[in-house]
């Protein structure tokens, strides 16, 4: 995989349906921007990473594919959104988004000692 979305610019999925995408989380960890389809939760996961378009609808994925690739502060932009959803996605972040749905995170008497 890493040789694959090493090469890669940009991550684009086309889907028709999805709930979830474990080819997002890939590209998120290979900080590759995403351009997807407006399926299940992609565009709620995609956010600040990546562009969204209409499923079913060719022209408007190609057009989004054209923006990005002819837009290099666009790329950079994604790309940093891509850092922070590699970070948002990490074990510490899930962690401390479990510790606080639990309500540990404020109260340090659950610290190891």
């Amino acid at each position: 995989m890493p040789f694959y979305f090493g090469a890669a610019d940009v991550v684009v999925q086309p889907y028709l349906a999805a709930t979830q995408s474990g080819v997002a989380g890939l590209a998120a960890q290979f900080e590759r921007p995403l351009i997807v389809t407006d399926v299940g939760g992609l565009a709620e996961m995609v956010g600040a990473a990546g562009l969204v378009a209409p499923p079913d609808d060719p022209a408007a994925l190609a057009a989004a594919l054209r923006r990005f690739l002819g837009d290099p502060a666009l790329q950079a932009r994604l790309g940093a959104g891509a850092r922070a959803l590699k970070a948002s996605l990490s074990w510490d972040a899930l962690c401390l988004r479990l510790e606080t749905l639990m309500g540990f995170a404020a109260d340090s008497s659950h610290a190891d000692p």
